[in-house]
């Protein structure tokens, strides 16, 4: 069993966030941005083990080809440490570049979707979680991340038809009666919205905003 794979990895460059760079090199000739470019990925690739080969730039894309050391852990998870920490940014980049070459992994599918979600990209939120839920449609968080994003792109009517999904796969999912029970309040519907939101509080959700939620909904039912 060979111990390393050689990967190739590819990510327009258009989708390389220049703010994790040093602002210096931000606006400056290409080559020199790309040379700092290229320290990052090496620096970052080093966290999930094997080497960068090469690192080449066309006019569009970046192609990184990757010795991936197969006797370490899940590249995922030191993606998924950098997440917690809160460099979203970083972590895309990362994680767009392992899908290029693993379209169909659903643990960068839903961690990819959560953290695009979290920082406004939605269209490419939506379109990587949409990819899970036909690929693993009993993927509940899934579901429910993909009804978050649709939440807060304003498209509350398919964002509580996968939340009702998500429910009926998982009853006793706090977050799905939490996000369910807020779209639901955005659409006027706010009996039901109680129902959702007092089964989140009863399933032990305790936040501030479910509170606020539940509160607002209380008082639009008199």
């Amino acid at each position: 069993m060979p111990s390393t794979r050689k990967r190739t990895l590819i990510l327009p460059l258009n989708e390389f966030d220049r703010q994790i760079l040093p602002a210096s090199v931000r606006g400056g000739k290409p080559a020199v941005r790309h040379d700092a470019m290229s320290t990052f990925l090496r620096q970052q690739f080093r966290r999930l083990g094997g080497t960068i080969q090469k690192i080449e730039y066309t006019a569009d894309e970046i192609q990184v080809t990757w010795i991936e050391d197969l006797t370490t852990a899940d590249p995922i998870n030191p993606i998924i440490r950098m997440l917690t920490q809160g460099d979203l940014s970083e972590a895309v980049i990362l994680m767009k570049l392992l899908l290029s070459d693993d379209p169909d992994n659903t643990n960068i599918l839903y961690n990819l979707g959560m953290a695009c979600s979290d920082m406004g990209a939605l269209d490419q939120a939506i379109r990587y979680l949409s990819h899970l839920e036909e690929l693993e449609p009993e993927h509940v968080n899934g579901r429910v991340a993909l009804g978050v994003a649709l939440t807060r792109q304003g498209d509350y009517e398919r964002a509580v038809v996968e939340l009702e999904r998500a429910i009926q796969a998982d009853p006793s999912n706090p977050w799905a009666q939490r996000n369910l029970g807020a779209c639901l309040g955005r659409l006027g519907r706010f009996e039901e919205a109680v129902d959702h939101l007092r089964l989140a509080t009863d399933l032990g959700l305790n936040e501030d905003r479910v509170w606020y939620d539940l509160g607002q909904a209380l008082e639009r039912t008199g």
